[in-house]
């Protein structure tokens, strides 16, 4: 009996760690003007391209429950090259 329940604990832990690797990335929200953003950390940002013209930034974000979002906005980049 021993030996079932200990199979049977170690296949639970390996489902489970197997569901949290294969766990889809979190959806990018794509920013729009007057959208309410709770952002209580910033963890990162993609930076700006060296370009003339609009570009795409994502920012990553904790809210203030602690759950990560991403958003996605558009700047007005101006190019330092050439």
């Amino acid at each position: 009996m021993f030996k079932f329940l200990l199979i049977s604990a170690l296949s639970v832990t390996a489902l489970a760690a197997q569901a949290n690797e294969s766990a889809p990335a979190a959806a990018v929200a794509h920013y729009q003007y007057g959208m309410s953003l709770d952002i209580a950390q910033v963890v990162s940002q993609t930076e700006e391209q060296d370009v003339n013209g609009i570009t795409p930034v994502q920012l990553t974000y904790k809210d203030s429950r602690g759950v990560q979002h991403t958003v996605e906005y558009n700047t007005v980049s101006v190019g330092t090259s050439g």
